[in-house]
């Protein structure tokens, strides 16, 4: 099972075609009669997340109270990588960086690789203010909510979870995507903190 659409050319063989904003072509489904939108999925998900809540709000505490800088994060490495292990992960630690690891699960042959990404990273002298540790555990819970769909629904393809550290003022994504850790990917996903705002007057 594959999410059904692409763009422009129906050939298999042809190259990708990537969509800019101001281009005019409509997506094509490859199986005009496929459903792209699965409520029974998204539900697997946020069942997931909720079993998922009281060890994620853990783990996050924990490395709230550990905050490390840009190419530190030993301990947020460690605890998260173990983590992923309990949760049946394939785990790379040390992933092209010294505190970057990869954890990736591939259930069936073939299918899309979906990318998430987890920041660890915590700011000089007043720890995660901006949230580090919430999207770390963000990024975990997805890729675990997404194991276990493809997993319930016998979808084909493969979650690949990235620890970037490096955010604040490091480059760690650049660095990472500079050395292929985004190569092979469909798409890459990620959580960001955002304070609620009006656009009204």
């Amino acid at each position: 099972m594959s999410c059904g659409c692409q763009l422009g050319s129906q050939n298999s063989n042809a190259s990708p075609v990537i969509w800019r904003p101001d281009d005019n072509a409509k997506p094509i489904p490859s199986r005009p009669n496929a459903e792209i939108y699965r409520p029974d999925i998204l539900q697997s998900i946020e069942k997931t997340l909720k079993e998922l809540d009281g060890e994620l709000r853990e783990l996050s505490l924990d490395i709230h109270a550990h905050p490390e800088l840009r190419y530190e994060e030993r301990y947020a490495h460690d605890i998260l990588t173990k983590f992923m292990d309990k949760h049946g992960f394939e785990v790379t630690r040390h992933y092209l960086l010294e505190t970057a690891w990869r954890a990736t699960f591939t259930n069936g042959q073939g299918g899309r690789v979906i990318g998430v990404n987890s920041e660890m990273d915590a700011l000089p002298g007043v720890g995660h203010a901006c949230g580090h540790n919430l999207i770390a555990i963000s990024g975990v819970g997805v890729a675990i909510a997404i194991k276990k769909a493809i997993q319930e629904f016998n979808i084909a393809g493969t979650v690949e979870l990235l620890g970037t550290p490096a955010e604040e003022g490091g480059s760690g994504k650049v660095a990472l995507l500079e050395k292929g850790a985004y190569k092979g990917m469909s798409a890459c996903l990620m959580f960001v903190l955002a304070q609620p705002f009006s656009l009204s007057k």
